[in-house]
């Protein structure tokens, strides 16, 4: 590890270095370890960034135009810039909120990122660190817009199967759209948690009626898991973190006025037993909560 410290809770905090891996390195016998013991690796230069997520950057720009000319704001940045446009996003956030929200909305269906999610590289990453041939394709693919201020909807710790379901062995790709340092909203993790399996949960707003999907449900026994020991590391542009759909994981709050674009993609097991039995299980997004098919995990129904 890089350094270690205590957190005000009492949990030692470490930044992650073991458990960094070079892209190339992603299926060597200690990369596939790390991976199996620890639930989760990080990938450096995974993504080419010219090639994979520029064409992200520049549909992303595209809807905030479409929102600015709806809305008759006058744009302050250049319409062929390859970066996203966070200064116009903001104007649109701070116009009319909602219209912010149909951005949101309206990144899942990003076809560069439907794209990149059925790469032949990323199925056979899927394939290896899943350990199968029989790859289910979770259609959430979902783009995260985190503003500062707006902290309430970042995840507590979760994990992210009850969620998107699939199968209790799938994987999690969690990559940025620019660099999150440390402190600018990374991803806190507790290592070797997945070996725990599925946790209990109470459904703290199932129907989703506060539009907040982070606040559906909770684990049970959240409030202890700040003291357990964790992991934490900067995520640049082009990396990303691949993690077990069991892992427990959360959101951090942004030291930063920058907002950050984040995507998530997911794969599941078609050939796991559980998830046979269950009939592949769909997950929120579809409508389908997680008391439906996993009954026995959620307490207080």
């Amino acid at each position: 590890m890089e350094h270690s410290s205590s957190t005000a809770g009492g949990a030692s905090m470490s930044v992650a270095d073991q458990g960094c891996f070079a892209a190339s390195n992603r299926f060597s016998a200690g990369c596939l370890k790390h991976y199996a013991e620890e639930g989760w690796v990080l990938l450096k230069g995974l993504f080419d960034v010219e090639r994979d997520l520029v064409p992200i950057h520049r549909n992303i720009n595209k809807l905030i135009e479409l929102k600015l000319n709806q809305l008759g704001i006058v744009p302050v940045e250049s319409g062929d810039s390859a970066q996203i446009r966070n200064r116009d996003f903001m104007q649109i956030v701070c116009s009319e909120r909602d219209k912010a929200g149909e951005i949101y909305r309206a990144c899942r269906h990003l076809l560069p990122l439907h794209v990149l999610s059925v790469k032949e590289e990323l199925i056979e990453l899927a394939c290896r660190y899943i350990g199968t041939a029989w790859i289910n394709y979770l259609p959430y693919t979902a783009v995260r817009i985190d503003v500062l201020g707006e902290e309430n909807y970042l995840f507590p710790w979760h994990q992210d199967y009850p969620y998107t379901q699939g199968s209790i062995d799938g994987i999690v790709i969690w990559a940025p759209l620019f660099d999150v340092p440390v402190g600018h909203g990374h991803v806190r993790i507790i290592p070797r948690s997945h070996l725990s399996g599925l946790r209990q949960v109470h459904l703290a707003d199932p129907g989703n009626a506060n539009r907040n999907g982070a606040r559906t449900i909770s684990i049970i026994g959240e409030e202890r898991l700040d003291e357990e020991p964790f992991v934490e590391a900067a995520v640049n542009v082009g990396d990303a973190l691949v993690f077990n759909t069991l892992l427990l994981h959360r959101s951090t709050p942004s030291g930063s006025g920058t907002v950050r674009w984040t995507f998530q993609l997911r794969y599941a097991n078609f050939a796991n037993p559980d998830a046979v039995r269950r009939g592949w299980p769909g997950g929120m997004i579809e409508g389908i909560g997680f008391e439906k098919d996993h009954p026995e995990f959620v307490v207080d129904r």
